[in-house]
């Protein structure tokens, strides 16, 4: 599995997949997960925008199998 974080996709076996939908999910599913690795968040001109260790967060997911998960929902 690599990460292009140029286009906002991991590859998997050759197929891309979007990043953005499988940050939501796991937003959704291991909260926990992402919410542990919080960085910080900033607002401005009224709105909050909060940031993650995203490939934290990512090596911990594959390790945690929770990519397969993911496959397996969107397949």
């Amino acid at each position: 599995m690599k990460y292009d974080f140029s286009k906002d996709v991991m590859v998997i076996d050759g197929n891309e997949y979007p990043l953005k939908p499988y940050r939501h999910w796991l937003m959704q599913n291991h909260e926990r997960l992402v919410t542990s690795h919080f960085i910080k968040a900033l607002t401005i001109g009224g709105k909050t925008k909060f940031y993650y260790d995203w490939q934290a967060i990512y090596f911990l997911s594959a390790e945690y199998e929770f990519v397969k998960d993911y496959l397996n929902t969107i397949q």
